[in-house]
């Protein structure tokens, strides 16, 4: 019999760096306060089929699956909060329903793969992330009542300065619309953004597109805010849309191993500008709120429909400017350049076609 139920017992904790077995007439009483931490180096399973938790931690130091569900949690086989340390906790793809008044939260460092599962928030409860938390729910990260966190009791979700949410199902999955986002990643398959048209999705810091996902914008359309850096190493569609490079602490890069096209508009709102180690193509308005973008040896393309709006001093490209002459009477190209410090526009005017 292993009682924690009991005086300074309820608030302690029990580190467990290999398996935790209970023989038929064992008895486990874990109280309403003790911890149970799951701490090896090797992978771990966390036995949930002949135990019943306090609260349950993650701290299994395995990089490739860490502490791995061994069964579903219910709110009875886990009464207290759930913690992922370091780091990793991996579901299994199994189900997840948390008790009442309960938090669930992945630490700066830690990683939450929780795969195909959905999860039951508890009412009054919360979801902390400073880490990453991996999702293969083809629905979504959160928002409704089948996506990774589910809406059902409306719990609160914090995402904390540095998390990254990442979406890794093989097929067609939706990347949910929030305006919170640190990082986002995409891995593996065609990410639809959204759920309706025209949305927003805001990010803090960095959109990362991996080789062999597909950002499709072409879907809803969204409205893309992006506080870091863009790199684009797999298919990036931008839609119908506005793409905003809009930090106000740092200069910001595009960057990767794609060739990146952006079918329509383009916004600088960042005073630290935003440089380039791709040459990107723009197809719709380039417009200059803040900053320069500066090309190094690389370049910036604009479309033969494309157009530049609000350069000047301080608002410009610094370094190489490519533009497509559409076939047509006195056309005319008017390049926003300058260098290091001075705004220095071309215009280039054709007689005839």
């Amino acid at each position: 019999t292993l009682d924690m139920s009991n005086g300074v017992n309820n608030a302690s904790t029990l580190n467990i760096a290999g398996s935790m077995i209970r023989n038929s007439d064992g008895v486990f009483t874990p109280g309403t306060g003790s911890t149970v931490n799951y701490n090896g180096t090797a992978a771990q399973t966390i036995n949930l089929a002949n135990f019943t938790y306090a609260h349950l931690t993650a701290n299994n130091t395995n990089a490739v699956t860490g502490a791995v569900l061994g069964a579903a949690v219910t709110a009875t086989n886990v009464t207290g909060n759930i913690s992922v340390n370091s780091p990793m906790l991996t579901t299994n793809n199994l189900a997840m329903t948390m008790a009442n008044t309960r938090n669930l939260t992945v630490a700066l460092g830690a990683t939450m793969n929780a795969g195909t599962t959905s999860i039951l928030i508890g009412t009054a409860s919360t979801v902390n992330i400073n880490g990453t938390f991996i999702t293969a729910n083809t629905t979504g990260f959160s928002g409704t009542a089948a996506t990774s966190i589910r809406s059902t009791n409306t719990p609160t979700i914090t995402l904390g300065a540095n998390s990254v949410i990442e979406y890794n199902a093989g097929a067609a999955q939706t990347v949910t619309n929030r305006i919170d986002y640190a990082n986002v990643t995409l891995t593996g398959g065609s990410k639809t953004i959204g759920t309706a048209a025209a949305q927003t999705v805001t990010l803090s810091k960095n959109l990362l597109i991996n080789t062999g996902a597909t950002y499709l914008g072409s879907t809803n359309n969204p409205i893309l805010n992006i506080g870091g850096n863009f790199s684009n190493s797999g298919t990036f569609t931008q839609g119908t849309s506005t793409v905003t490079f809009t930090s106000v602490t740092v200069a910001q890069t595009i960057l990767g191993t794609s060739a990146t096209t952006f079918t329509n508009n383009v916004t600088l709102d960042n005073g630290f500008g935003l440089n380039i180690t791709t040459s990107p193509t723009i197809n719709g308005t380039l417009t200059f709120t803040n900053g320069k973008i500066t090309t190094g040896a690389n370049k910036v393309t604009l479309g033969t429909a494309a157009t530049t709006s609000g350069a000047g001093a301080g608002k410009y490209i610094y370094g190489n400017e490519e533009i497509l002459i559409p076939n047509a009477v006195t056309p005319s190209a008017a390049f926003a350049i300058g260098d290091a410090s001075n705004y220095t526009p071309v215009l280039i005017s054709f007689v005839g076609t």
